[in-house]
């Protein structure tokens, strides 16, 4: 029994049966979510752009963490600082869809 105040920190694979995507899957989905063409910017990256990015930093994130062969965006911001604020904001943006109560209450993580 644990008596004392605790936080657990577990990896996006933990969070899988309550509707949240494993690493890879959340990698793929932002970087699918943010891909631009001319004159067509995404609904995910004008978000971004909301923030106060600009879109040259937003493709500069995506085609980096796209093509840095890691299998996270955890891990390609282990070694990629510079990118650590559009990192953070992306993968908020890319969770807030699967917040769900239902999930939390219903699914034993959370019992009141």
């Amino acid at each position: 029994m644990i008596l004392e105040n605790t936080v657990l920190i577990l990896g996006a694979g933990a969070s899988m049966p309550y509707d949240y995507p494993s690493g890879a899957v959340l990698k793929q989905g932002i970087c699918r979510d943010l891909t631009t063409h001319t004159n067509n910017v995404r609904p995910p990256a004008q978000e971004l752009m909301r923030t106060g990015l600009d879109i040259s930093e937003i493709k500069s994130f995506r085609d980096a963490l796209f093509f840095s062969g890691r299998q996270s965006v955890d891990e390609f911001l282990e070694h990629r600082n510079e990118f650590m604020t559009i990192g953070k904001r992306a993968i908020a943006q890319a969770l807030i869809p699967h917040e769900s109560k239902k999930n939390l209450f219903n699914r034993y993580l959370l019992k009141m």
